[in-house]
């Protein structure tokens, strides 16, 4: 009787587990950025204020209005970036509230720790908010102009994209959203507080340009006309300046406004790898 014995085959080896190692880079911090963004209520309930601003205002101007004249096209298009003072003021909100919430709840460790580069978490907080920024301007744009074309129709007055002053002030309205959403994200990392960030914008969009004006200094009057809203408002001027008035003509007003997004974003990147956190 023969007995066959059972030959037991030795265990595999456990594979060696392969991990993957993706580069913490621009666009995935993006992707993070967005993800964190449209989770928040507080993101679509600003949009949601903004655009109603943004069509609201110039809708209630123009049923109001009985005449407006021989407005040219230029100044017709300023009638649809009537409620633009709050709509910056909501995007600054929401540029603030983008950045500044990672460092009260001290998830910004978690964010570094993720994407080392403090850059390129920077530069994906001011994308996420530029976006969400130029989105608002569009759209806004685009119903405010749909909603009243029939009022403006009624008034005698039209808008005319194939003139020059129109698309500067389409252009530099659109390009004053956005960068206050720029300024916005720089003042959230330099100073860390979604307070101090929006007061300091109110500050300087409500508060000093009108007391700056009336000052009789020079100096005060100078700074006043380097606020973000004073070149703004050069930068679509198509009228040059009257003798010894202080202020900018339309080029400088165009530089000074890109300068109010380019310097304080450079601050911000300093700070931030000055820092721990």
């Amino acid at each position: 009787m023969t007995t066959a014995s059972a030959t037991t085959a030795p265990a595999p080896s456990a594979a060696a587990v392969e991990v993957i190692a993706h580069p913490a880079g621009y666009r995935r911090a993006v992707r993070s950025e967005w993800i964190k963004a449209r989770s928040l209520r507080s993101t679509w309930i600003l949009v949601a204020f903004a655009l109603a601003a943004f069509v609201g205002v110039p809708t209630l101007v123009v049923a109001n209005a009985s005449d407006v004249g021989s407005s040219s096209s230029a100044e017709v298009m300023g009638v649809l970036y009537f409620g633009l003072d709050f709509v910056l003021l909501l995007v600054a909100v929401l540029g603030a509230l983008l950045t500044t919430s990672e460092f009260t709840t001290g998830m910004a460790r978690n964010t570094f720790t993720a994407t080392p580069g403090r850059g390129t978490v920077l530069a994906a907080k001011a994308t996420i908010a530029g976006l969400f920024a130029l989105a608002i301007g569009i759209v806004g744009l685009a119903t405010a102009w749909a909603v009243n074309a029939g009022g403006l129709a009624d008034l005698g007055v039209s808008i005319d994209l194939g003139d020059t002053a129109t698309m500067r002030a389409l252009l530099v309205n659109q390009l004053s959203i956005v960068v206050f959403a720029m300024l916005a994200v720089a003042l959230g990392v330099l100073l860390r507080s979604s307070v101090g960030a929006i007061f300091t914008i109110v500050a300087m969009q409500l508060i000093l340009p009108g007391v700056l004006a009336i000052v009789p200094n020079t100096i005060a009057n100078w700074v006043g006309a380097v606020l973000p809203s004073a070149a703004a408002s050069a930068a679509v001027a198509t009228e040059p300046l009257a003798a010894g008035q202080i202020g900018l003509d339309s080029g400088w007003g165009l530089v000074v406004l890109l300068a109010w997004a380019v310097v304080p974003m450079a601050g911000a990147l300093v700070s931030l790898r000055a820092r721990d956190i």
